[in-house]
């Protein structure tokens, strides 16, 4: 939840640092894949084999995400940021169709979102101070944003749902906003109105809600668990029939 909370905090805080919103992003991006590197063609070995559909949303809730919540945290507050991009993804569950695109269209579609967003930073458009920037304002983003919430946050989260299912973490991922509006009291001096409680109640209790409403069938264990965990039970299963 701290880690969900910095994301929302360091996306607000950009504009009083000596970073851009590209700057950031690259801190962001670039540290996961550095850190990662030995796993990466495991990964993209991985990745291939998924349906278009999943590597479609990989790819939509990178850059292209980032860049719309940091361009909105320029524009409001963090409570804001933090309620609204967890708050809003049970939102999207149900709203989003399954498409049907080949992983080559896919991956021009994101090629060409690459390019665009390479075009806007060559031309100007989308500004960099990164070679500018003070050296503790670039520490501080790669920290929170590209280890904080690009590396630990994600294999925390992942961990989480393999252990525990997917319902239970979700639920308690659902009180970072609590924790960024607290948050953002002494960093940002943002006061906490009755309008943002109110606000954070719904969504909160939302989001709680919605994945406390799914409940597993009988028989089954909660949500849908590792395909490693689902192999070794069946595994199991086919020992002790042979038996």
């Amino acid at each position: 939840m701290l880690l969900w909370a910095s994301f929302a905090l360091t996306i607000r805080g950009i504009g009083g640092s000596g970073l851009t919103a590209v700057d950031v992003a690259v801190l962001r991006f670039v540290t996961p894949v550095l850190l990662l590197t030995p796993w990466l063609p495991r990964a993209v070995r991985a990745v291939r084999r998924e349906r278009p559909g999943v590597v479609a949303c990989l790819c939509l809730a990178g850059l292209p995400h980032f860049l719309l919540a940091a361009w909105g945290g320029s524009l409001s507050s963090a409570a804001l940021v933090g309620l609204l991009l967890p708050g809003s993804v049970p939102l999207f569950v149900a709203l989003i169709h399954r498409t049907r695109r080949g992983i080559n269209q896919t991956l021009a579609l994101a090629a060409i979102v690459a390019g665009v967003a390479t075009l806007l930073t060559a031309t100007g458009i989308l500004p960099s101070r990164l070679t500018t920037a003070p050296l503790p304002d670039i520490l501080l983003f790669t920290a929170l944003q590209g280890v904080g919430t690009g590396v630990l946050s994600t294999l925390s989260y992942a961990y989480a749902v393999r252990r525990l299912g997917s319902s239970l973490p979700a639920v308690c991922g659902a009180l970072s906003p609590v924790l960024t509006t607290l948050l953002a009291v002494p960093l940002f001096g943002e006061p906490i109105t009755a309008g943002t409680i109110v606000a954070l109640t719904l969504i909160v209790g939302g989001v709680i809600g919605f994945h406390s409403s799914v409940r597993p069938g009988r028989g089954q264990a909660s949500d849908v668990g590792h395909p490693a965990d689902l192999a070794s039970a069946r595994g199991g299963r086919a020992d002790r029939a042979g038996t």
